[in-house]
């Protein structure tokens, strides 16, 4: 028998009998914020409940955070951030942006084709499939160097 204020056998189990960790990945559009406020999860209030774990992944895996859910209402999910935004995009490009960004761009294409390098003078894209928009401004440097700015 439990001492007082020590837990009690009922009080321990196992966490996957207790709550669901669920992942979403969410547009590169919606920002952050967004996801804290209680409508945004209304249409999927059915699947969730008290003390679920919603790890958030965008499309771009620009960031990872997770969610912990704490109360479910009529269209209306309350959720509390246990591990806020942290980058996933390691390399800081500033300088190569800086130094490119008049002749491309790095843009988001979809969570197929990822990352793509889009020349400016034609709105063309260059090339795509970078995981990290670090990797696509390096390229695009690489590109520069090997063909030229006008290519």
């Amino acid at each position: 028998m439990p001492q007082p204020n020590q837990l009690t056998q009922s009080g321990f189990q196992l966490s996957q009998y207790a709550r669901n960790v669920w992942m979403a990945s969410p547009s590169v559009t919606t920002p952050f914020e967004r996801l804290l406020e209680p409508d945004y999860w209304a249409h999927v209030a059915a699947q969730l409940r008290p003390m679920d774990q919603i790890e958030i992944y965008p499309e771009d895996m620009s960031y990872f955070a997770k969610l912990i859910v704490t109360d479910i209402g009529t269209g209306a999910v309350r959720v509390v951030p246990v591990v806020n935004p942290i980058s996933l995009h390691a390399k800081d490009t500033q300088s190569l942006k800086k130094t490119l960004s008049d002749d491309f761009d790095v843009k988001w294409v979809s969570p197929t084709l990822k990352y793509g390098v889009i020349r400016k003078s034609d709105n063309e894209r260059l090339k795509h499939g970078f995981q990290d928009p670090a990797l696509a401004w390096e390229w695009a440097d690489g590109h520069v160097k090997t063909i030229g700015r006008a290519a």
